[in-house]
């Protein structure tokens, strides 16, 4: 079966085509000044689309990427000379060097947080920068290292390194847009606007962060690689803090979150360079004014800019065209596969504690929670709700007491594990990623369900076959929830009852045994809170999903609820039919407080 790739995807693979076609014949007619800042132009693009992967993409602050390419420069140069190993295959080994730099820097993200990570980044960029000139026989030190040129048999070394320069390029290009437009670029738009959020769609966000950190290095290590080729010349200052600068101008001049912005970012600013260079004494001023004009002209980037203007251009993270999909929901939605009857069929929560400082949020918590129930969890404010929920979805831990989720003990399970189980969830604040649309938003639902993600690099059959069903699945998860009309918009362009919609159709698509809704009508009108209640109905009715709903809205809890639980200051003060609860003293005492006699 062919499948037909989204027009965004289409048209940057064209380009790409067309720009490998016109640069495979620069060496036929260029000089040796022509062809060198062509070679460099292909080894900015490499630094471009990676440094983009990690910052751009996965939104993670990195003040290390000079650092990394440097790593990559100095052991290719190890490699080739001392060890005596063939350029090419250097070059490999140096970019597997530089990976193993991405390993720590993940290791640093995953325990650090934007602002932190930063400052540990640019720390560690300036203490390589003083191994690389006190580091004796690895590095030279600060009178740099004559490499000698490499050999390529039948053409020129300066020919070679430009070919050679050019298929890594292209490749990675290629590939990298590959990978972008399918399950791995939608977990680094969650990463990058709802980290907090990510557990709850399984995803494990400490690995996340080594994959993209890893990919990132290879790439930035083969660019370090080509350098040392193509200068003949190891030089500290090649890898300092100004070179950070101008990696950051590329990407943001391009345009975040794109490879295609990677590779306009990497063409712009180094023909730009090569052109101030004529401004004796003042390039740096030219530069910068240009750079100024050009940022408050197009804030997002040169790419941004084009996108605003010709939307079908966006670079998609889905791999398919979606225009001729089938969204059938009776045949699309379907999670009966999750939910068949279990002989473990109910939550039971026993003696669960959760103490925040000396506050009790939990305290000695006993609940058991019928399969198939819309099950409402209320209170006051400060009783325990919200905490009860990031209990039960792994979002934080308890202290104490145990909670089994149909036969599976959840003790010290993480959010992403959990997830696994069949626990899906919305949030009390909206979380949806502004840099996908809604339809990528909806697909982070399977990411627990990918099977054939690898072959997202290739577009194989098996995953192209699997994206065409998780797509159909999401688009009729949409139409379930009434938002199939809005597919194309961005997550930020989206009223707060559009966004809680959304959330409900991204739980679907994780087919849950059990949706936790944390208020899902807080800050909706009229109109959307009966479109929620309806919503929420279905998922029990027709999708057999356990439903547990913490809301402040009554008449909705009334009106939805099979059995309700009240909280106060963390303790379970009552629990039982809604007809029941709302007359019991107890209940309006916790919401009212206790009438005083009066004498």
């Amino acid at each position: 079966m062919k499948f037909d790739a989204p027009k965004g995807l289409k048209l940057h693979r064209f380009i790409y085509i067309i720009l490998a076609i016109f640069s495979f014949f620069i060496p036929f007619w260029a000089n040796q000044y022509i062809l060198h800042v062509a070679t460099i132009t292909l080894i900015h693009i490499l630094l471009a689309v990676s440094l983009n992967f990690a910052m751009g993409f996965a939104g993670q602050l990195t003040l290390a990427h000079v650092a990394v390419y440097g790593f990559g420069a100095y052991a290719t140069a190890n490699f080739y000379i001392v060890l005596k190993f063939p350029y090419i295959i250097s070059i490999f080994c140096g970019a597997i060097f530089a990976s193993l730099i991405g390993i720590f820097l993940g290791f640093l993200s995953s325990r650090l947080k934007q602002f932190y990570f930063g400052i540990a980044t640019l720390s560690f960029t300036m203490l390589s920068h003083w191994f690389f000139v006190h580091g004796g026989d690895i590095t030279r030190g600060a009178s740099g290292w004559f490499i000698p040129k490499p050999e390529f048999g039948f053409i020129s070394s300066h020919n070679g390194i430009f070919y050679l320069s050019l298929i890594l390029a292209f490749f990675v290009l290629w590939f990298g847009s590959n990978i972008a437009a399918g399950p791995f670029g939608r977990r680094l738009g969650a990463l990058a606007d709802i980290e907090n959020a990510c557990g709850n769609l399984g995803i494990d966000t400490k690995k996340l962060k080594y994959e993209v950190f890893i990919i990132s290095s290879f790439i930035a290590g083969l660019a370090g690689g080509l350098l040392m080729g193509i200068l003949g010349f190891a030089d500290p200052e090649s890898f300092h803090f100004v070179n950070m600068i101008v990696q950051f101008l590329m990407v943001i001049l391009g345009g975040l979150n794109s490879i295609f912005g990677g590779l306009i970012g990497a063409i712009t600013l180094t023909g730009l360079w090569e052109w101030v260079r004529e401004f004796e004494g003042l390039w740096e001023i030219v530069l910068g004014a240009i750079l100024l004009l050009l940022m408050i002209l197009a804030p997002y980037g040169l790419y941004g800019f084009l996108i605003k203007i010709f939307p079908q251009w966006r670079e998609p993270r889905h791999a398919l065209n979606t225009l001729n999909m089938n969204s059938q929901m009776p045949n699309q939605i379907n999670v009966s596969e999750n939910n068949k009857k279990d002989s473990d069929n109910s939550i039971i929560i026993k003696n669960v504690s959760k103490n925040f400082g000396g506050v009790k949020a939990l305290d000695q918590v006993n609940l058991k929670i019928e399969e198939g129930e819309i099950h409402a969890i209320i209170g006051p404010n400060g009783s325990g709700k919200s905490t009860f929920v990031n209990v039960l979805s792994g979002a934080v831990f308890f202290d104490s007491g145990t909670i089994d989720i149909f036969g599976n003990k959840t003790t010290n399970l993480k959010s992403h594990e959990i997830a696994k189980l069949g626990v899906s969830r919305t949030f009390q604040n909206f979380r949806i990623s502004s840099r996908l649309n809604v339809l990528e938003n909806v697909l982070l639902g399977s990411n627990i369900r990918q099977k054939h993600e690898s072959g997202a690099i290739i577009r194989s059959q098996k995953f192209l076959n699997e994206e065409k069903f998780l797509i159909e699945e999401a688009l009729a998860a949409l139409d379930f929830v009434g938002m199939i009309d809005f597919i194309n918009s961005k997550g930020n362009e989206l009223s707060g009852g559009q966004m809680r919609l959304v959330e409900l159709a991204r739980g679907i698509m994780s087919k849950p045994k059990i949706m936790l809704l944390d208020e899902p009508a807080a800050g909706l009108s009229i109109k959307h809170v009966e479109t929620a209640a309806k919503v929420i109905k279905k998922l029990r009715d027709e999708l057999g999903v356990t439903v547990i709903l913490v809301e402040h809205v009554l008449r909705l809890v009334m009106d939805l609820s099979d059995r309700v639980t009240v909280l106060n200051s963390g303790k379970m003060i009552a629990s039982g039919a809604p007809t029941e609860v709302k007359d019991m003293s107890v209940v309006k005492e916790a919401y009212l407080g206790k009438r005083k006699n009066v004498i």
